[in-house]
């Protein structure tokens, strides 16, 4: 009796590759369609869908969900797709323009710390003759100054 109940764990258990695709191949929305069709046609087994299609299991779930909120429309791959400001909503918009001067306003205050931390070190024209600077991220230190990470 324990031998059945062991063959019967071993049956349920996929191998690895079909719950975790090692580099997960990339494919078509036409593709995707018909791999969340096959999968609700046969019941939601997600298991054997990812088996047959050569994708992950999670994938094939993840497509199988977005389709069931959003239709076919929420298979295609949307990331690197940024709209223009002429099809953003006003929101949008002063969303951007706010990041754009957040932006500008920090590039501003790295140069007048810079500027202040050159003037001080050498005199009013260091600054104009030689880099007495160094920038590391969004921070100006002195050429000697020690960076703390």
């Amino acid at each position: 009796k324990s031998c059945s109940i062991l063959q019967s764990q071993e049956a349920y258990f996929a191998s690895a590759e079909i719950y975790m695709a090692v580099a997960g191949r990339k494919t078509t929305i036409e593709e995707r369609r018909e791999i969340v069709k096959y999968c609700i046609e046969h019941n939601r087994n997600y298991k054997e869908t990812a088996g047959i299609y050569d994708v992950s299991y999670s994938q094939v779930y993840s497509w199988v969900k977005k389709y069931d909120a959003n239709g076919e429309e929420a298979l295609t791959d949307k990331r690197g797709c940024h709209k223009t400001d002429d099809e953003v909503d006003e929101l949008e918009l002063l969303h951007r323009e706010n990041a754009r001067l957040k932006r500008k306003l920090e590039e501003k205050d790295m140069l007048a710390e810079l500027l202040k931390k050159c003037r001080n070190s050498k005199g009013c024209d260091a600054w104009k003759t030689a880099p007495c600077f160094k920038i590391h991220g969004s921070k100006v230190f002195q050429r000697n100054e020690k960076i703390e990470y």
